[in-house]
């Protein structure tokens, strides 16, 4: 079993999109997933429940694949099939987080205000897996990204880094609407933002970050 976290202290940074979609492709693959959501506005569970999820537990299955969704502000149990565990995490959560154990951490970025986020999650989970994820292309040319601060997220402890740049815009908004990933609304797809995030998540997926080996 896989269990992956996706943390950063600043908001909006895409937190709950990468987590979405990482459940999604779990059970495209005929996976056995748990997707938690600790955020007490359960985005991550009104999306990939298409705006019905009733404050319980839901089950959705396609194939032989299961994913399973629950908030984790109550306690929850992992069932003995899980094969990923995908944690959601709220803003400002930093006792959570002390807490949380995770074979690896996703960390999403949207600009330079992130980084601090990030380097906050690389100082309470030292030694650990932290990939950071450079997922929002931000709204100025102020706000983008530059290498000093990209040096100084991976010295305090980001193991590696992906660059996706999502634009988030029409494409991704109906997916979230829709209760859709990205790869089932036909025009998202011919979109660069659909397909880097079809992308990065086929990667933690599929590969399952290069870790369970």
């Amino acid at each position: 079993m896989l269990t992956i976290g996706l943390y950063n202290h600043k908001g909006g940074v895409g937190k709950t999109t990468l987590s979405v979609h990482c459940a999604f492709l779990a059970l495209k693959e005929k996976k056995r997933c748990l997707l938690v959501d600790f955020d007490k506005q359960c985005s991550s569970l009104k999306w990939f429940s298409g705006y019905e999820w009733n404050s319980q537990e839901e089950c959705w299955e396609e194939g032989d694949g299961i994913v399973r969704a629950v908030s984790g502000r109550n306690g929850y149990e992992v069932p003995k099939d899980t094969e990923f565990v995908i944690m959601d995490f709220p803003p400002n959560s930093d006792d959570e987080i002390k807490k949380a154990t995770a074979d690896v951490w996703l960390v999403p970025m949207d600009g330079r205000l992130s980084i601090e986020g990030a380097v906050d999650v690389a100082i309470l989970k030292k030694k650990q897996n932290l990939i950071g994820v450079i997922n929002k292309a931000p709204i100025s040319d102020k706000a983008m990204i530059g290498q000093e601060e990209l040096a100084s997220a991976k010295l305090a402890g980001l193991t590696s880094l992906f660059d996706i740049r999502i634009p988030y815009g029409e494409s991704i908004r109906r997916a979230e609407m829709l209760g859709k990933p990205v790869w089932d609304v036909s025009f998202a797809m011919r979109s660069k933002s659909g397909q880097n995030l079809a992308a990065f998540s086929s990667w933690v997926i599929k590969t399952k970050c290069h870790l369970a080996k």
